[in-house]
Order: C-alpha cells, then sequence, then structure tokens
C-alpha cells in the first residue's frame, strides 16, 4: 500500500475549552494535528526524537517526519533487536532483505539523502548516541566495532569497543555525560570491565569496573569487586557511602541536587556527596529540580503523595504520583526538559504540579486515556478515546496532538461529551454545537511518495597503483571507484626495462594477468612490478682462482674445510655440463663422502645429526657493472645434501629429518642467476674479494640470496624445498688468488646412493646441460 499522511481540519479551540488557571491542559485535536495512515498491525516507536519517528512492518521500517511526511518508506531493516532511531537526525541501517552474506549498511538522514558506509562495516550497529555510534566490520575471522560520526567518518582513533547493556537498554552506546563517556573494554571477558573516555576518544579512566553509569553533576556510581561507591571525573573514589546491603548499583541512584537515594526494603534512605546518610522516608523517589516525592505508609490508600525539598522537609503534596523505580533512581522520569509522566495518566513538574492530565469529569470512566514519556524533544505517545472513537498518537507539551497514526473510522462523528468539557467541536462557520450535532471529519489524501532516498552519497574506494621501482615505468587505472567496478590496470616499461607482473597489497584482492579485478568494498594498493635488464658483459680474464675456507660448527668442536674454486676464460673455451665454449663456473670443493657429524637439541633431548655435502657447481655468466659496483654473474648451482641421519636418541624425530630431507637424493638443480659482488677486483690479474650474493627475482629483480621465496614440491605428504637460494653471506670474504687449475667433481660420489647412481648422475646432468634461469624465463636467452 502507497502510504498518505492526512490533515485533519479540525477547530477544537472554544473559550469553553480552554483549561482554567491551574488545571492541568487536556489532550487536544487541533486544526494543526496530522493524520498519518500507517499499514494494518505496523508498530509505532515510543518516540519523536529529533523531528522524527519510527514504524515498523514486518521487518522493515519507515520513518516520519513530525510534519507527518514519510521520510523512508519500508525499504531498511536491522539486524537484532535493535529499534531504530534517528538520534540527531541520523540513522544507520541495512536494505531491506540484505542482511547476510556481507551486507550493505546506510546511513539515512532527516532530509531523505543517504550515504552508503565502507563495505567492511557488515555487522550491526547501534544507534547514534552524541553523535557517535559503534559498527562492527570484519577484522579476519572476527568482528571488531569502532566508533564513527553521522557522516560516517571513523572517530576516536583506533579505539573500539563492544555494544552492551547499559542502564537497561540493550545494544546500545553509552551517552557523554559530564564530557565523559562510559567505555567497554572489547579485550575484556564476556560481560567487559568499563572505564571512561572523553569526547576525543582518550582514555581518562581504565576499564576496571564490573558495572557503572554515566556522569552525573561530576560523578559515576561504579562497581569493582563487589564494592560500589562512586568516583571523580578523574577516577578517583569520591565518596563510598556507610550503607549496608547494597550489593550492586541497581538499587543506587545518580547524584541529583547534590543527593544520592538508596532503595531498601521499605526504606529510602538519602544522602549527601560527602558519603553521610541525611535522612530517610517510608518510600520516596529521587530528586530532580530541587524536589522529591514520598509516600507515608498511613497513608497508602489516601492517594496522596508528599513533596518535600533538599532538607527532606515536607513542602506540599501531590496527587497521586507513582514512585517506580528506575536505573536513575526511583522517580518519575523527568526528562531533560523537566517533565515527568506517572502512571501513564497524568504529566507532572518537578515540584507535583500536574501539567497535562485529561480525564473525565465525576470520575467517568468512558474518557479513557493513556500518556507516556516525553523524549528530550517534547513528544510523547498519548491516546485519546472520546464517545468511543480512538485517537492514538504525540502530543506536545501543551497536550496537542501533532500526528495521528491510528484512529479506528475514516470519517469519524463527533459529537458532544458532557463528560468531557474540555474537549469541544465548534464547526468552523457553522452553528453553535447542538444537542448532539453530527459533525463529519474531513480526511483529505494527499498522494505524495517519501522524500527519500535522494541525494545518495555512494561510498567511494580507492584504487591506488604505483611502479616499483619508479623508474622502471608507468602504470594506469587507479582512481576512485564504487562497489562492484570493475577495474583494469595498464603497466607501461621505460627503456631497459621489463613490466613482470602485478602484486597486490591488500588481503583477499586477487588480481588477473591482465590486470583487471572487481571492487568488493575495500581500498586497494597495487604494486606495478619493474625490472631491469642489466647488460652483461663478457669476463676479461683468464685462469683458475681459490681461496680457503674453513667453518666452525658449534662452537670449534666441528670444522668443515673446503677451497672456493673459479675458473674463468675471457676466450669463452671452457667445457663443462652447462655446455660446450662457456666462461667458467665457480664451485666449492666439498669432499662428498665426509660424514658431517654436529650436536644439536630435537625436542629438548640432546642428539647427533650427520650428513654428507656435495656443492654443484654455478656457470658463469659474464660481468655486471651497475651503481659504481663489479658483480660475477652465476647461474645454476646447488648446495646438495644426503645421507641424513639422526642420533637414536629420538628415533621417531629420526625418521621425520630423513623423510623431510629426501633422504639419498641428489636434488635439482636451482633455476637461480645470481650476482656475486666483486671488491678489490684487480682486472689484470682477477684477483678479488667475494661480496654479498644477490639472486634475481621475476618481479622484484636483485634481491639478497636469503630473501628469494624457495620452491617447494610434494613427496607424498610431505612438502620437500627443491630450490633453497645459497645464502647471500655464503661467499662473503673470500679472497680469491690465482692458483693452478684442479679436477673438478659435478656430481656427488656413489657413496650416495648405492642402487641408483647411474640414473641420478644422467638426471643431474640432464638439469644442468638444459638450465634455463628466471632470467632467461622473464628477457629470453
Amino acid at each position: 500500500m502507497k502510504l498518505k499522511y492526512f490533515s485533519l481540519l479540525l477547530v477544537c479551540a472554544s473559550l469553553s475549552a480552554a483549561a482554567a488557571p491551574n488545571e492541568p491542559r487536556p489532550l487536544a485535536l487541533t486544526p494543526d494535528t496530522k493524520f498519518v495512515a500507517l499499514p494494518d498491525y505496523a508498530t509505532v516507536g515510543k518516540y519523536i526524537i529529533d523531528g522524527a519517528w519510527t514504524v515498523k512492518s514486518g521487518q522493515n521500517y519507515a520513518f516520519y517526519n513530525v510534519e507527518g511526511r514519510c521520510i523512508f518508506g519500508y525499504e531498511y531493516t536491522v539486524q537484532g533487536n535493535r529499534w531504530p532511531q534517528m538520534v540527531g537526525g541520523a540513522v544507520i541501517m541495512y536494505a531491506k532483505g540484505n542482511t547476510y552474506d556481507n551486507p550493505q549498511q546506510y546511513i539515512l538522514y532527516l532530509d531523505g539523502s543517504v550515504k552508503e558506509l565502507p563495505a567492511e562495516l557488515t555487522a550491526p550497529a547501534t544507534n547514534f548516541v552524541d553523535g557517535v555510534a559503534l559498527i562492527g566490520r570484519n577484522a579476519g575471522f572476527k568482528k571488531e566495532y569502532i566508533y564513527i560520526n553521522t557522516q560516517g567518518e571513523r572517530v576516536y582513533g583506533e579505539l573500539t569497543s563492544k555494544p552492551m547493556q547499559f542502564c537497561g537498554e540493550n545494544y546500545t552506546l553509552p551517552p557523554l555525560r559530564d564530557g565523559l563517556r562510559a567505555w567497554c573494554d572489547p579485550s575484556s571477558s564476556w560481560g567487559g570491565k568499563w572505564g571512561f573516555i572523553d569526547k576525543d576518544g582518550n582514555l581518562v579512566i581504565p576499564a576496571k569496573y564490573d558495572e557503572c553509569r554515566s556522569f552525573s553533576e561530576g560523578y559515576a556510581i561504579v562497581k569493582e569487586n563487589g564494592s560500589v561507591y562512586f568516583i571523580d571525573k578523574k577516577g578517583n573514589k569520591a565518596f563510598e557511602p556507610q550503607w549496608s546491603g547494597v550489593s550492586g548499583i541497581q538499587s543506587v541512584s545518580d547524584v541529583h541536587d547534590g543527593i544520592i537515594s538508596v532503595s531498601g526494603y521499605s526504606v529510602m534512605t538519602y544522602y549527601n556527596t560527602k558519603g553521610e546518610k541525611i535522612g530517610e522516608v517510608d518510600g520516596g523517589s529521587s530528586f530532580y529540580g530541587g524536589y522529591a516525592f514520598y509516600n507515608i505508609s498511613s497513608d497508602y490508600y489516601s492517594g496522596t503523595t508528599w513533596v518535600m525539598d533538599k532538607t527532606l522537609k515536607q513542602v506540599g503534596k501531590a496527587d497521586a504520583i507513582y514512585l517506580e523505580w528506575n536505573y536513575n533512581g526511583h522517580t518519575p522520569d523527568f526528562n531533560d526538559l523537566g517533565v515527568a509522566t506517572s502512571s501513564g495518566k497524568k504529566v507532572i513538574a518537578p515540584d507535583g504540579t500536574v501539567l497535562i492530565q485529561h480525564r473525565g469529569v465525576n470520575g467517568n470512566r468512558a474518557n479513557d486515556y493513556e500518556i507516556g514519556d516525553f523524549s528530550g524533544s517534547g513528544y510523547a505517545k498519548a491516546e485519546l478515546r472520546h464517545n468511543g472513537d480512538k485517537y492514538y498518537g504525540f502530543i506536545d507539551l501543551e497536550g496537542k496532538f501533532v500526528i495521528v497514526f491510528d484512529w479506528n473510522r475514516s470519517v469519524t462523528e463527533i459529537t458532544r461529551d458532557d463528560n468531557n468539557p474540555y474537549l469541544i467541536i465548534d464547526p468552523p462557520g457553522g452553528d453553535p454545537i447542538g444537542d448532539p450535532i453530527i459533525y463529519p471529519i474531513p480526511i483529505n489524501p494527499e498522494k505524495e511518495d517519501p522524500i527519500g532516498p535522494r541525494n545518495t552519497s555512494r561510498q567511494a574506494y580507492t584504487v591506488s597503483v604505483r611502479a616499483e621501482p619508479a623508474e622502471g615505468g608507468s602504470v594506469s587505472g587507479g582512481g576512485q571507484y564504487y562497489k562492484d567496478d570493475k577495474v583494469k590496470l595498464a603497466a607501461t616499461a621505460s627503456d631497459g626495462w621489463k613490466f613482470t607482473g602485478f602484486k597486490c597489497e591488500t588481503q583477499g584482492v586477487r588480481i588477473s594477468e591482465a590486470g583487471e579485478f572487481t571492487i568488493d568494498g575495500k581500498d586497494v594498493s597495487v604494486v606495478a612490478n619493474f625490472v631491469k635488464k642489466d647488460v652483461i658483459e663478457d669476463v676479461t680474464t683468464t685462469g683458475a682462482f681459490c681461496a680457503h675456507q674453513d667453518i666452525s660448527v658449534n662452537d670449534g668442536e666441528y670444522h668443515l674445510i673446503y677451497d672456493a674454486y673459479m675458473e674463468m676464460s675471457a676466450g669463452k673455451d671452457i667445457d663443462t655440463p652447462y655446455g660446450n665454449n662457456t666462461s667458467g663456473f665457480l664451485t666449492c670443493m666439498i669432499d662428498g663422502d665426509e660424514v658431517i657429524t654436529v650436536k644439536q637439541k630435537v625436542n629438548g633431548k640432546e642428539s647427533t645429526l650427520s650428513c654428507r655435502m656435495f656443492f654443484v657447481p654455478m656457470k658463469i655468466s659474464g660481468i655486471i657493472k651497475a651503481d659504481g659496483k663489479q658483480y660475477l654473474v652465476l647461474d645454476g648451482g646447488q648446495m646438495l645434501v644426503g645421507g641424513i641421519t639422526l642420533g637414536k636418541e629420538d628415533p621417531l624425530a629420526a625418521l621425520f629429518i630423513e623423510l623431510v630431507a629426501g633422504h639419498d637424493t641428489f636434488g635439482t638443480v636451482s633455476k637461480g642467476r645470481y650476482r656475486l659482488e666483486l671488491t678489490q677486483f684487480d682486472p689484470s690479474t682477477g684477483e678479488c674479494t667475494f661480496g654479498n650474493l644477490e639472486r634475481f627475482h621475476p618481479r622484484m629483480g636483485w634481491i639478497l640470496s636469503d630473501d628469494y621465496p624457495s620452491t617447494h614440491e610434494d613427496r607424498g605428504f610431505l612438502s620437500v624445498n627443491v630450490d633453497a637460494s645459497i645464502p647471500g653471506e655464503f661467499f662473503r670474504g673470500l679472497h680469491m688468488k690465482p692458483c693452478s687449475k684442479r679436477q673438478v667433481q659435478w656430481t656427488p660420489p656413489k657413496s650416495w646412493s648405492e642402487d641408483a647412481y647411474d640414473a641420478l648422475v644422467k638426471d643431474l646432468l640432464q638439469q644442468l646441460g638444459a638450465l634455463e634461469t628466471d632470467w632467461d624465463m622473464t628477457f629470453g636467452k
């Protein structure tokens, strides 16, 4: 059904209808009362707050303004049991039917405009309280609740919390009172620990309390380890009244007019802010506006309620004020405007004066009534029954209906009601009311669509792209996008550089090789990798070179001794398994038959580890001169480990290590291209000192060999490292001097494999002869 709002053209203001001086104002329909037609079985919220009220139909909600105009139709919903309200003119909602599978949330505004929130904010939100709300976002496998303002911007820095019950309200956010807001520590256990933050989200009072309420007149009541007391705004214990039988904060009021009331079994006791008892009454209320109410047991059935001032002196009496306990004390619920509703029958001031009361003459119950609590905006729900007709809507502080949303006839007959002299209908321009006169109320529907949604502000997401390194090239396609937009990036390499692919730095986003992806509700950061194709020059030195190496193991208990050996030829006339006519090779002459044994701890037990090692020579492919340095270019090679055994002190660990290592296998040849820094290099003799070893990465270019990600191979239920890089400092500090040529072994000795040695050697030599490095696959041979 399309919703309509109606204007009631009715005059209710004759002299005889006006309340006499000091008489309470009655409920009244006026020519300005707006009639709003709602769906059958719709539920209306308790309040008009900041110019808006909420209606629920099924699982969806509509919002109306105080003029009766529909702001949003039934197009939005919430999760959980929150009653959504436009506090401060804004409310957080889901689109109807969209509350699961990463649902989108929006802020709806009083003027009908809409703001789309970031897609990561999928968990339910609270209403706004003093301009701030809590809303849940995805944080890995859990939800994290952050603070946002009415513009959807995150506030309070990195501070998080969790929605909790506070002052009897579920899933809410405490208000800002005396410049401080109660804060629940999200890391605390179930139930939470409470502290206080300031208006900027700075933690002022640490979260150590089991319960608390908001500050009032500079004090807040807290409960800590079973003790109930008041603190000041610095978190110091201000006072702890000398009471007995108080185990929780619910029976203690906030500070009002400098006085605290404590509800006991049969009495109300009062304390000052020094914690001193100042008196008690049979049954009373908290103070507000300088007054409190109390009942005397002997007057229980008399309908009399007494009024006292802050000295507990009786200063007057009122007519039957109902004293009801709530989270602010034993009192009628006075709002910030200084009015309260008692028993749903009358609206009173702090001194007991009745401001609004609609009642029949001589106690005639034909005129029923019901008045709810007033909001801080000055409106309350009320029900008026007149001659069997019912009007249900919102009244203002003068008792006048501003909105009627429920009545029992579309065209209502109004007659004089002698039991209700305050409701007199005088038709404009007509004869005086007879006995009776029937006057039909014209209800003129105006077909108007809801004000919103309009001016929808979509949440933009930023795609940031950069070239790395910056001189490597340029990349396009970054900018502002919306959820579900398709993005296509493009990269152009500079001269002498090559684009090697996109890398997304944002978790959960996958970019195709063509640079395409879809915005799924988050900012995205992308790196376009470029690598420079260095010029590789031929070596200019011919000869053999070596350096002696002695590596201490177990603090000198064992020494791994070997020679680093290198042959180079400027004429490219060295034949190797890598091919004929190469520029040479570099190797470490480690005796593959020697068993190396070292001590270690496995599962906390002393043990020994034994193995054999062999270094597959690396091919020399030239010289690179870059950044004022010279590098020797090396391809392939590998450090192989075989015959691993563990001391039998822990046979299970020994078996595992043997499986992981791929016992008695030759392994594979690395596909890496390395560059080894040459320092103190003498081109005439070839004598030099080695520096750090770097390896070429297809995306990142030259990186320290230790930082290169290894390749893994599945072997049964294990993943075995088959392309480990040679450590970056493996050759560092070796001073290579000319030496005589030596016989070089290219494969491990036969002791490594008794059964399939020939096949393993053949496989290893084939890998050497067909080597294609990462460099070759990137730039081509």
